[in-house]
């Protein structure tokens, strides 16, 4: 099953380089190419905006009322094109003070 697989890895770092640390200051998305090879376009684009998801402070959601790039149910079975409404409104949610 793909869905079990880790295909990439999304890296967070603060201001003085220390990994994992909010805020984030800058980032570094690690995809593995050897994985990402068996996927078609279309999940390799998902995978990779779900990993710069994770960058910009989204966690997974299971919560099937809503279409997320970052659920982590179906990985792989998604209908969606990149980020959706409800993904761009958590990180709204995240950054408006």
């Amino acid at each position: 099953m793909k869905s079990a697989q880790i295909y990439g890895l999304g890296v967070p770092y603060d201001e003085f380089g220390r990994e994992g640390r909010s805020p984030y200051a800058s980032a570094e998305v690690i995809i593995s190419a050897s994985m990402c090879d068996s996927l078609d376009e279309d999940d390799r684009i998902n995978t990779m905006a779900h990993k710069f998801g994770h960058i910009l402070g989204l966690a997974h959601t299971s919560d099937t009322s809503e279409d997320s790039i970052m659920d982590n149910n179906d990985v792989f079975d998604w209908d969606i094109d990149g980020p959706t409404r409800y993904d761009k409104r958590n990180i709204k949610n995240l950054y408006n003070d």
